[in-house]
């Protein structure tokens, strides 16, 4: 919740002409994949997406960071709980979301971008919490 959205607005600022080009590509190719019922499809391209940003933002610290946190994502128990999580509304919602931070990168809207990524990472979470708690027993 601190450090995408902070990767977000500076990759608004600091991203080149072809990085904003990858970048969209990116999000066009994650909503894309969203519709893939292979849920190892959608993290590799979303991985994609959030890699780009972190590498147009041009801080190291930001991007070993990211690199850390990506390596969560080929956990068994990390992509089993994210496969509970998703539903077919929050596909569409996170897809949406990686559309609007591209738009706000773009237009070098580092305000909107740091929102957007803020609401993105927070609703992950909230469906993330939600999954674990629905494993619990009763």
């Amino acid at each position: 919740l601190h450090i995408e959205p902070s990767i977000a607005g500076l990759a608004a600022h600091r991203a080149s002409a072809e990085q904003i080009a990858m970048i969209q590509r990116l999000a066009e190719r994650v909503a894309a994949a969203g519709l893939d019922t292979e849920p190892a499809t959608l993290e590799r391209w979303d991985s994609a997406f959030h890699r780009s940003l972190a590498e147009a933002a041009g801080n190291r610290l930001f991007l070993d960071l990211f690199e850390v946190i990506d390596k969560i994502r080929y956990d068994p128990s990390w992509q089993s709980t994210r496969a509970r999580a998703r539903t077919p509304e929050g596909k569409t919602r996170s897809a949406n979301q990686h559309l609007e931070i591209a738009a706000a990168i773009a237009a070098r809207d580092s305000v909107r971008a740091t929102q957007i990524m803020r609401q993105h990472i927070a609703s992950h979470q909230e469906a993330l919490l939600k999954a674990m708690n629905t494993d619990q027993p009763g």
